[in-house]
């Protein structure tokens, strides 16, 4: 059953039909309008909570530590990618 729920997730998130509630245009629209540095902050941000929220779902799982963790490496690896944009476009040091 895990199996399966894992899969259709996997699934939803590659059509990238995510919508937030107060936010009705998925990420591929959005992002092929507003091009440049605020956007690609905003959509690394927006996936980063998705992925981060995966990865807590996960966790309370049995067996589902190992998917868990995987979640948990692209929620970070998109953050610090946001953070670096958002250094770059607001001329700040990052540390």
């Amino acid at each position: 059953m895990k199996k399966i729920f894992l899969i259709i997730l996997t699934l939803i998130l590659s059509t990238n039909k995510s919508y937030a509630l107060n936010f009705n245009e998925n990420l591929i629209a959005y992002y092929n309008k507003n091009k440049g540095g605020t956007s690609m902050i905003y959509v690394l941000n927006r996936c980063s909570g998705v992925t981060g929220y995966l990865h807590s779902m996960l966790e309370q799982e049995p067996n589902q530590q190992q998917a868990s963790k995987i979640y948990l490496n692209i929620s970070s690896t998109m953050t610090s990618r946001a953070s670096e944009a958002y250094s770059k476009h607001s001329k700040i040091d990052i540390n």
